[in-house]
């Protein structure tokens, strides 16, 4: 089973791809799974444990992730300790953000290029050929995880 997995700031987002592009996998009935900073590797063992058996699989290892990074590398180097050979790929968030505000700046009425946009409580616009981090900006347009998705 392929997913792709986002790495949010308290919650992990997972994603299964269709013909038309992703659909939320949920999880026990929500989007998304929330998890604690401080036990982010048992709360993610026991996300795959569930997605296993929503799905009446064997077991967790026929479960594989396209993983969306998180801006905060101890994260992402903490779900990568559990997760082990399941990845199979891997975005920098950054990578997708410049996507993201690149495609959305085609819109003049966004203002994103003089606002840039959020994602995940953090403000982020796109100059000089370098993604800046902000605080949270209530001028910027918001984007969520079912919107980044466009652009992986």
């Amino acid at each position: 089973m392929d997913l792709h997995m986002i790495i949010g700031r308290n919650a992990f987002y997972l994603y299964r791809r269709t013909n038309n592009g992703f659909e939320i996998e949920y999880v026990d009935g929500n989007s998304y799974r929330h998890y604690d900073t401080h036990s982010i590797k048992s709360d993610l063992m026991n996300l795959l444990e569930t997605v296993a058996d929503t799905n009446n699989l064997d077991s967790t290892d026929e479960i594989f992730f396209t993983v969306i990074e998180n801006a905060d590398s101890v994260r992402n180097k903490n779900v990568e300790q559990v997760l082990e050979n399941r990845v199979k790929e891997k975005f920098s968030v950054d990578e997708i953000l410049i996507r993201a505000v690149n495609s959305l700046s085609q819109n003049k009425d966004l203002h994103i290029n003089e606002f840039g946009i959020n994602y995940d409580g953090t403000s982020y616009l796109y100059r000089n050929g370098k993604l800046e981090k902000n605080s949270y900006s209530l001028l910027a347009y918001n984007v969520g995880q079912e919107k980044l998705m466009e652009y992986v």
